[in-house]
């Protein structure tokens, strides 16, 4: 695992289900809070059946994960100024 105290770290994925996972998580300064960024790499194996797995089952799997997190953070870190905008930046 990579790590910039207060600034980024990146977690991999050692075994499990995808032939490939690696997931940059980024802390910017911004008014009045912290901008954060996600950028997931992943692959998934089994070739053709894996594609196709992707888009019928794991893109909208990944898409409600990081929906749900967004909903989390915005509760925890609840105040009286607007929050920035979580993003995620994915490639499959």
């Amino acid at each position: 695992m990579e790590c910039e105290a207060s600034h980024r770290f990146v977690d991999e994925q050692i075994s499990g289900p995808f032939r490939a996972w690696r997931h940059e998580h980024d802390f910017e300064d911004a008014d009045g809070g912290t901008i954060m960024r996600d950028c997931v790499q992943y692959e998934l194996p089994f070739g053709i059946l894996g594609h196709v797995t992707h888009r019928l089952i794991v893109k909208d799997q990944r898409r409600r994960i990081f929906d749900y997190r967004e909903r989390r953070i915005k509760q925890l870190f609840a105040s009286d100024q607007p929050a920035p905008a979580l993003t995620m930046e994915s490639e499959p």
